[in-house]
């Protein structure tokens, strides 16, 4: 009866959500302690210093998305958050190899219908490119980049199915294809950022001015578009980083001069004290 009266983290007040506010971390943590007749007891112990009149909550280890289905409450640059993504694409509009790499690595067939391949990915928050978009819209973009299955560098593993296959990101291809899969990652999320019916600012009127189910909808909307608006960030920043990268290549090139170590990920051997000569004896 106790454990029912403990709930998940209260979520931010209305004025905090907009501000960027986060839910309150747990002020109780549950624990087991092994032994008796039913092979344990369960107990709760304080997580943090708990103030007169606080509501007792602790982590019950869902997502952001069962937090709001389950108990109404929105949160705020949550670790798990994500937004759920769709690639959709004709049969027709795919060569042989990259409908097969469909098929055999995402397990995924065309519609009978409609001959439509349907993919669902997610994207989250992230430093990294494999950190903010899922494999699958990986794999997307990097079949559908390529014109031809040999320039599908670095995803052989990915083709064959394998188990160990692990995320490539945008490593092994060229330039060129390192530009096509960006632009494709950027419609994809730019596509999902623009299926919303609403804007942010929208929504921050919204929360401010509504209230019950109504303002957790609203800011639930503000978090996904937060989202999608910080993963196209990171792909303009790593768009940057990729322009910059082939300007200093060009430069070289012309100049003749020897690419630095940022650039070319080799690094120069650290000088030694050592000369070479002989010693005197």
């Amino acid at each position: 009866p106790l454990l029912g009266l403990v709930g998940p983290p209260e979520g931010p007040a209305a004025g905090e959500i907009v501000l960027g506010g986060r839910v309150p971390p747990p002020s109780c943590e549950l624990g087991v302690e092994p032994g008796g007749a039913t092979g344990g007891v369960a107990f709760l112990a304080a997580a943090r210093d708990v103030a007169a009149g606080e509501a007792l909550t602790r982590d019950v280890g869902l997502g952001p998305d069962e937090l709001l289905l389950r108990h109404g409450l929105p949160t705020r640059n949550n670790a798990k958050d994500n937004v759920a993504t769709i690639t959709r694409v004709n049969k027709d509009d795919m060569l042989r190899w990259q409908l097969n790499a469909f098929k055999r690595t995402l397990g995924v067939k065309p519609a009978p219908a409609t001959g439509d391949i349907v993919v669902r990915s997610y994207v989250r928050r992230g430093k990294k490119l494999k950190e903010a978009i899922d494999e699958r819209l990986l794999f997307c973009t990097r079949v559908l980049s390529c014109e031809k299955e040999d320039e599908f560098a670095g995803g052989a593993a990915w083709l064959r199915g394998s188990d160990d296959a692990e995320v490539q990101g945008l490593g092994g291809l060229t330039p060129d294809l390192r530009r096509r899969c960006l632009t494709a990652l950027k419609d994809a999320v730019g596509s999902t950022r623009e299926a919303f019916q609403s804007t942010k600012e929208q929504d921050i009127e919204f929360i401010t001015k509504l209230s019950g189910h109504r303002q957790v909808a609203a800011a639930f909307r503000l978090e996904k578009k937060r989202i999608l608006d910080d993963v196209l960030v990171l792909l303009e920043r790593i768009s940057d980083r990729e322009v910059e990268r082939r300007a200093i290549k060009k430069q070289a090139a012309e100049t003749g001069t020897s690419l630095p170590a940022a650039v070319t990920g080799v690094k120069t051997p650290r000088q030694t004290g050592f000369s070479g000569g002989s010693g005197s004896g």
